[in-house]
């Protein structure tokens, strides 16, 4: 091989180097962003959880209310009818 040709596979070379060290960059960059994602997909994962937790809570409250408003109406009906 001749000086020039090993100077330009040397600079070739460099420049594959450099490419790779951007490419390597950048991936480790796309890393942390899909981790920060994951992160806040798994915290908007927990906190649909408790909402759906308390609104599950808040509708068995609701059922038993009602249950009870029913029921204290047949009881004021009843009083109603017999007095």
């Amino acid at each position: 091989m001749t000086e020039e040709k090993v100077d330009k596979t040397i600079a070739l070379l460099q420049e594959i180097r450099d490419l790779q060290s951007v490419a390597l960059e950048r991936q480790a960059r796309l890393l942390e962003i899909s981790e920060k994602m994951f992160a806040r997909a798994d915290e908007q994962y927990d906190r649909a959880s408790q909402l759906t937790s308390k609104a599950e809570a808040l509708q068995d409250r609701g059922l038993k209310a009602i249950k009870w408003v029913f029921i204290l109406g047949i009881v004021a009906i009843a009083l109603v009818v017999f007095l």
